[in-house]
């Protein structure tokens, strides 16, 4: 089992290579140092454990990651090259998974048969997996399975990134998309009659279609939104429909009973598994001599059958693929007689997981769903007797345990964890497991052959779901969520773990108070913060900074609105703030009332606790929050944030130098010369964020003599054209100029005149679309440091 571990610790650990090198180099370096380590053992060395040992696990490692680098050298090969970025391309293939249509667009994901370049010669061979998004009214209605020729263009993998937050390019590349893009209007865009496929490719374009017509009748099915939303999730894995409850799922610690999970596959899988048994022992009570010994393998075939079934219908997602590997071992133990004890079993499965899915290691339900096994394993064999506790005491103390054990990696993955998920899940486990699961499962089956029965049994699930949403919603909405107090890091993390463990440890061991240890260290003898970190995030075309003191944290701006599931201030703000251990904002200012700085700002409010608000003159109040008298944003307004609240020695200014009290703003006139100009000052650093102020506004502050030279300075409108003039640029001379746009825009920021005039004067020069989020982070001595999320993430597809 040791084995097994390590060549799996060798296939996972290539995630984190920040390089790839040849894999040809590297398999021949592999060949050498084994055959050294062979010759090495081989001389009389190998009877020594302390040399032994170790060189055995060097050369499992090393085999281990030659599997992980060729996996990974296939995925970047599969990626649209870097040359042929926003090209547009003819593509032949078939739509696979479920599709996802609004009146504005149809989004869904795309098999990439062959391919042709259409306004360039390469080739794009080597792409697999598109998704694509058709924003003009299609033909006809899109279906899985349909083969289509499209002409399309196609954009590499990409997504903004910040410490802390979601990290789009990664999910991507975990789930094998090589390129994304959307479908160009063309009249030679045509379905492709009577394809030839292969028979695995028809296979799963049945059963897509399958879960689109059943999506498709769940959604016409009399049943509250709640419960359809479940339902569908639960049915055929789709999960649009409860992205509005997601928060309240995570807050309770139930997204995991409420979409096809683990847990599921398991679940259909015990079903399966007595029905088997009741088959056997049908066979037996029949005397059907012939069919005995078959009847012995019908428990673990047909709970295998089942879990396979079940994962199909979910789409077949990795979470599903990672459990039904896991159930597949355990229902082929059972066929082969054999008794596989629990961590072995976690041990393969880890292994097989690997080599199948060698980036799984970064999605955060990897890591949840392995924790939740070891722990349950850990706390019922072999350390509990089930005399020791009763029945309703042991399952309190598995879900105490459960929330312990999971604390560490929620909040290192997500900045929060449900203290509430014991209480919660002691009711809702039970209940949408033999109750909602089962029913909704049921009718899925029955709902073609008989629709009113299959009617009827969603409208009992939908009824379940109800009752428990009704005890759910009895619940405080301010409970539930845990959020750390220090900002996360890996070795916080690895200490966090320890300590966990030794609290989960049986007591006779005695090694409770030694885990301890690291995180106490780690806690009190801590760096302190710095005096002020100043943090662009990057948020694509808009703009959203963290300011923070030792004990005070401001947010200028919240980035874009991008949809009505996704906005700047709750997706990637307050993740970021979390990630920080930042518990509240002491004060938000919102520069101005286009989308691009203020689309996150409502979001941003019902995720985080805010203090102060400080908004531009352009800006609405949001509904149902009161105005404060200092709310609105005008020239003269300053304030100041001790660093050491204990010691008030020096402090961190912060001055308003625009919009002017008497401005009237035009609502069908352009609000960026209202924007609020925040100025900041720590001792002999300067930081200006002066929002989207144009030439007319430039030039009122430079006649005013209010712009110092400064330290730091987020360019104006993201580097547009409109703003940045001579005489404004002349008199900041900035060291830094940060410019906070989208990568590749269409509005080309920023401008090359800009640009020109920030490098005269001697600026460095950063750009959120190349580097991600960026810190600036003074020490206590006045110190700079410059950290590029980019930069920070170190693994190979971000390079």
């Amino acid at each position: 089992m040791g084995s097994i571990l390590v060549v799996s610790v060798g296939i996972y650990s290539v995630a984190w290579w920040p390089m790839l090198p040849s894999l040809t180099l590297y398999v021949a370096v592999c060949i050498a140092v084994s055959l050294a380590c062979g010759g090495y053992l081989a001389a009389g060395y190998g009877s020594i454990p302390w040399i032994s040992a170790p060189t055995k696990i060097l050369l499992l490692l090393i085999w281990g990651s030659c599997w992980g680098l060729m996996s990974a050298h296939q995925v970047l090969g599969q990626q649209l090259p870097v040359s042929m970025d926003r090209e547009t391309f003819w593509v032949s293939g078939h739509i696979v998974g479920l599709v996802d249509t609004n009146a504005q667009r149809s989004r869904f994901r795309f098999v990439v048969e062959s391919i042709d370049g259409v306004e360039q010669s390469q080739s794009g061979s080597g792409l697999k997996l598109l998704a694509l998004s058709w924003y003009q009214r299609a033909p006809q209605k899109l279906s899985p399975g349909e083969y289509w020729q499209l002409r399309v263009r196609l954009r590499r993998p990409r997504g903004l990134l910040n410490s802390g937050t979601f990290d789009y390019k990664s999910w991507l590349i975990q789930q094998g998309v090589s390129a994304t893009g959307y479908v160009i209007a063309s009249d030679a865009n045509r379905l492709i009659i009577n394809p030839d496929p292969r028979a695995l490719s028809r296979f799963r374009s049945w059963v897509d279609l399958w879960r689109s017509q059943l999506g498709e009748k769940i959604s016409k099915a009399p049943l509250s939104d709640m419960g359809r939303g479940i339902i569908l999730a639960l049915s055929v894995g789709d999960k649009r429909l409860i992205t509005q409850h997601w928060d309240r799922l995570a807050q309770l610690g139930i997204v995991h009973l409420m979409v096809i999970s683990g847990l599921h596959i398991g679940l259909v899988a015990g079903f399966g598994f007595v029905l088997g048994s009741g088959l056997s022992r049908l066979l037996a009570v029949l005397l059907v001599s012939r069919l005995v010994s078959i009847g012995r393998w019908l428990p673990p075939l047909i709970g295998l059958l089942a879990a396979v079934f079940y994962s199909q219908l979910a789409g077949f997602s990795l979470s599903t693929q990672r459990a039904l590997i896991a159930v597949s071992l355990v229902m082929l133990g059972k066929l082969a007689y054999r008794r596989i004890r629990p961590f072995a079993c976690i041990a393969w499965a880890l292994l097989l997981i690997a080599m199948s899915q060698p980036l799984a290691v970064l999605n955060t339900g990897f890591w949840l769903s392995f924790v939740a096994v070891i722990l349950l394993v850990f706390w019922f064999f072999p350390w509990q007797s089930k005399r020791e506790f009763g029945l309703i005491r042991r399952t309190v103390l598995v879900q105490v345990a459960l929330m312990l054990g999971l604390l560490v990696p929620s909040l290192f993955f997500m900045g929060r964890a449900s203290w509430l998920a014991p209480l919660v899940n002691l009711v809702a486990v039970p209940w949408v497991s033999m109750v909602t699961v089962p029913l909704s499962l049921i009718a899925s089956l029955l709902v073609n052959s008989w629709p009113q029965m299959g009617t009827w049994l969603w409208q009992l699930a939908d009824y379940s779901v109800l009752s428990l949403w009704y005890f759910l919603e009895l619940l405080p909405l301010e409970l539930g969520f845990i959020t750390s107090p220090f900002p996360l890091n890996l070795w916080l993390f690895a200490a966090a773990i320890i300590a966990i463990c030794g609290t989960l440890t049986p007591a006779g061991l005695g090694v409770r108070l030694v885990c301890w240890v690291p995180i106490i260290s780690l806690i009190t003898a801590s760096v302190p913060e710095s005096p002020l970190r100043v943090t662009v995030l990057d948020v694509g075309q808009g703009l959203a900074v963290v300011v923070e003191a030792p004990h005070h944290v401001l947010v200028y701006d919240t980035g874009p609105k991008y949809s009505e599931r996704l906005n700047g201030g709750s997706d990637i703000v307050a993740p970021f703030l979390r990630a920080r251990g930042r518990s509240h904002i002491d004060r938000l200012v919102i520069s101005h009332r286009d989308n691009d700085h203020a689309g996150g700002f409502e979001p941003l409010l019902n995720e985080t606790k805010v203090r102060r608000l400080l908004i531009g003159p352009s800006v609405g109040h949001p509904a149902g929050r009161m105005s404060a008298p200092d709310s609105v944003c005008r020239a003269g307004q300053v304030w100041s944030w001790p660093i050491n609240a204990a010691v008030n020695e020096e402090s961190i200014e912060f001055r308003i130098l625009a919009p002017q009290p008497d401005l009237l703003i035009d609502p069908d006139q352009s609000a960026n010369n209202s924007s609020c100009v925040l100025l900041i000052r720590w001792r002999d650093q300067v930081i200006l964020l002066p929002g989207d102020i144009e030439k007319p506004q430039e030039i009122a502050l430079v006649a005013q003599g209010l712009l110092p030279e400064v330290t730091l300075l987020v360019a104006p409108h993201h580097g547009s054209k409109t703003s940045s003039i001579a005489p404004f640029v002349e008199q900041l001379r900035p060291n830094m100029v940060v410019f906070s746009s989208g990568y590749r825009h269409h509005f080309g920021h920023p401008h090359g005149a800009v640009v020109d005039r920030y490098q005269r004067v001697g600026s460095s020069l950063w750009y959120t679309a190349h580097q991600g989020g960026l810190s600036f982070i003074w020490d206590r001595d006045g110190t700079l440091r410059v950290v590029s999320a980019r930069q920070s993430m170190g693994n190979f597809w971000w390079r």
